[in-house]
């Protein structure tokens, strides 16, 4: 009976160790993980009354669009995890009658990991305190 009870913690010691096994492959040769990296900082090209396309040009496509009425907003990301920058960043660009109106940045919560794709704030659709007119010619 003892003789088993040892093979069996052996078995399952060595089990244990297989599991575990540090990547042979040399760093440079790993798979890299694929957070986004939007070009957020080209939302200081976009002007007051471009287009939901022409803006999309520039900035490549959204990580979401949320749209009420005739209003939209539309978000882009960077990752900081792993960067320079540690924090998420995010640029919103609003729009009303498919036509960019104001533009808002804001960055991640301090202590909140992974893609920012999937860390974005939602838009809170609420009336505005103020009221601003645009015209286009």
């Amino acid at each position: 009976m003892k003789y088993i009870q040892i093979i069996f913690l052996a078995v399952s010691f060595a089990m244990l160790a297989s599991c575990y096994s540090p990547s042979k492959r040399p760093a440079a040769t790993r798979p890299a993980i694929n957070w986004t990296m939007q070009p957020i900082e080209l939302a200081t090209s976009l002007r007051p009354g471009m287009s939901e396309n022409q803006v999309i040009e520039i900035m490549g496509q959204p990580i979401t669009r949320e749209f009420q009425m005739d209003g939209a907003a539309l978000q882009w990301c960077k990752t900081g995890r792993g960067h320079q920058f540690p924090l998420d960043r995010f640029v919103i660009g609003f729009f009303y009658m498919d036509k960019l109106v104001g533009l808002r940045n804001y960055q991640g919560q301090h202590g909140i990991y992974g893609d920012c794709a999937t860390l974005y704030k939602q838009i809170e659709w609420k009336p505005s305190d103020k009221v601003i007119e645009y015209r286009f010619r």
